[in-house]
């Protein structure tokens, strides 16, 4: 029987493929808009040039796009935070010391730079990693989630097959 999931380190390498193309699709059409709205302005010549005058939008558009694209890039996690109402977690606060040892556990195991820490102070329990590489990662939890999951819950990532009330 063939495994026909990939791995960890094939998905990491087709997200970061991905996300070019995507920032790259997304320039070119700026772009594009760009180039509609010189040929708008300026038209088409019948001589010997395709184009007649410098393509002002069309450049102002790419350098606007790939601009857009690279401040998104690096600074997509913290606005996720922000939008997210993501709060740190303190290292030197009893109420995260639990959190903080589990994170750097899991970072320790997988020979990873341990993440920053952030809490949401939301009852529903959720969590979910950002940053756009390791060195940039964060782990972000909800406040309902460490108080419903215990040391060995949290650390395998998943609730256990009891209910909770």
């Amino acid at each position: 029987m063939s495994d026909t999931h990939a791995n960890i380190f094939e998905q990491q390498a087709a997200n970061r493929r991905n996300t070019i193309l995507v920032m790259a699709v997304f320039v070119l059409f700026v772009g594009f808009l760009g180039f509609g709205f010189d040929v708008f302005l300026f038209g088409f010549s019948h001589g010997k040039r395709a184009f007649s005058g410098f393509p002002i939008a069309t450049f102002a558009a790419l350098l606007l796009g790939g601009v857009s694209a690279y401040r998104g890039l690096e600074n997509g996690a913290r606005s996720i935070l922000d939008s997210s109402g993501a709060l740190p977690a303190p290292a030197d606060d009893p109420r995260y010391t639990q959190l903080h040892n589990v994170v750097e556990e899991m970072a320790i195991a997988s020979g990873l730079p341990k993440p920053q820490v952030y809490v949401i102070p939301d009852p529903d329990p959720n969590a979910f990693a950002t940053g756009k590489d390791p060195d940039h990662a964060c782990i972000v939890v909800t406040q309902g989630l460490l108080n419903t999951l215990d040391r060995e819950e949290l650390q395998i990532g998943r609730a256990s097959c009891r209910e909770r009330v």
